[in-house]
């Protein structure tokens, strides 16, 4: 499961900009958060 509206929530981010994916790694007690945009040419 990865639930991404908390992320985008913490980050305060709005459109056009939304959280693409989120990555955990306990190990190395870390989370990737990736960004995207998504413009209209």
């Amino acid at each position: 499961m990865q639930d991404i509206e908390p992320y985008q929530h913490i980050l305060g981010l709005k459109s056009p900009w939304s959280v693409d994916r989120v990555q955990l790694s306990v190990e190395e007690e870390q989370i990737d958060v990736f960004v995207s945009a998504g413009w209209r040419c």
